[in-house]
Parts: structure tokens; sequence; C-alpha cells
């Protein structure tokens, strides 16, 4: 649907890092698009339980 748009800030704090570089292991972003998805299914369904199927 165009004009849906989500936005999801997140911070990390330096424990967070585990990786030489202090890099943040890459399964973080997985969550956030999660967390994206549920919000789009409750802004377009009014109901987050829309989204499992």
């Amino acid at each position: 649907m165009i004009g849906e748009k989500v936005v999801l800030r997140t911070r990390m704090s330096a424990g967070d890092a585990h990786y030489a570089g202090e890099l943040v292991e890459g399964a973080h972003i997985v969550t956030a698009w999660g967390d994206v998805g549920t919000e789009l299914a409750i802004r377009l369904f009014g109901d987050e339980s829309l989204f499992l199927g």
C-alpha cells in the first residue's frame, strides 16, 4: 500500500558490541524487521496476530 511507512529507531549500547571492531551481531536487524512487520500489521489490519499468517 503506497503511503504506509514505519520508521524503527533503536539505540545500542557498547554492551551490544561483541566482535572485534565493536561490531554488533547481525541478528539484531532480523529482530527489528519482525517489529516493523508487527507494526504494519497493526496499522493495516488492526491486529498483530494476522502477521502470523
